[in-house]
């Protein structure tokens, strides 16, 4: 683990209304993408807990009912602030405005492929022991306030454990 760079915030927002917050965590663990786990395990670096965000973006398609289909997209800006990473290819593709400036020879071929454009997110799964380390801010609930008997005391924080 490195020392967070001065300046980088250790917390970051779970945009979404307080009186929905339950019904989205409890909607994430019921899909295993999420977890609970009880404060005192919640990764903290230099005395402040290293909590996540997360935000949805609309993608312009309705159910049936008028609700928009929402991606939930994770900010990792905390956790990323107190680990080495693993490279992945990323640092060989090249961004979309890098194809507006490319001058080719009359021998010369582009190829290029829907897949260099979506690499641009990796999905991932990490282990469940590094779910701790994955904790998402303001999301903290008493364990009983919804029948987790193990924790019904425990102030419990939602966890990424995909």
């Amino acid at each position: 683990m490195d020392v967070p760079v001065d300046g980088v915030r250790l917390q970051a927002k779970v945009h979404v209304e307080n009186d929905e917050a339950l019904a989205l965590c409890q909607l994430l663990v019921q899909r295993n993408i999420c977890s609970w786990i009880p404060d005192d395990e919640v990764l903290t670096v230099q005395g402040q807990k290293v909590l996540s965000g997360m935000f949805a973006v609309g993608q312009g398609t309705f159910l049936e009912g008028g609700d928009e289909v929402q991606r939930l997209i994770m900010n990792l800006i905390p956790n990323n602030a107190c680990f080495k990473h693993s490279q992945g290819g990323t640092a060989d593709l090249p961004s979309i405005t890098q194809y507006f400036g490319l001058v080719l020879d009359r021998s010369d071929r582009l190829v290029y492929f829907q897949s260099d454009m979506t690499s641009a997110f990796y999905l991932f799964k990490i282990p469940v022991c590094c779910s701790k380390m994955m904790a998402f801010s303001n999301n903290c609930f008493q364990g009983g306030r919804f029948c987790i008997t193990t924790w019904c005391g425990a102030v419990l924080y939602l966890s990424c454990n995909r």
